[in-house]
């Protein structure tokens, strides 16, 4: 099944708020993902792992990997998931909340 199959049992907001890259990958503004992290666990997803996107005025961007679920888990994933979200932070980082998007890769 490809991702925007798979997008289609999430909730209308999650989908909405959903960018499909044209390679598949798919991610979320920063102040979405989180709601994005709870409705694929909600539906039985496994989230693997996260990274940052920080997009410039021109669409490149700049990617930090954040996090690597490490339990074999729906729900233990979603909390790892959760809890990298909660250690975002701008001063540290240097990165613009506004500008920032988390791709999300699951199964």
């Amino acid at each position: 099944m490809d991702r925007a199959t798979e997008l289609r049992s999430l909730s209308l907001e999650v989908q909405r708020t959903a960018q499909v890259n044209q390679n598949g990958e798919v991610e979320w503004p920063l102040r979405d993902a989180r709601a994005a992290i709870d409705a694929l666990a909600a539906t039985g997803h496994l989230v693997l792992g996260l990274d940052l996107r920080e997009y410039d005025d021109d669409g490149r961007f700049v990617e930090l990997p954040w996090c690597v679920t490490t339990v074999d888990s729906v729900v233990g994933a979603r909390d790892e998931a959760r809890a990298a979200l909660d250690r975002f932070d701008r001063d540290s980082l240097g990165l613009d909340p506004v500008r920032v998007s988390v791709l999300v890769t699951w199964r």
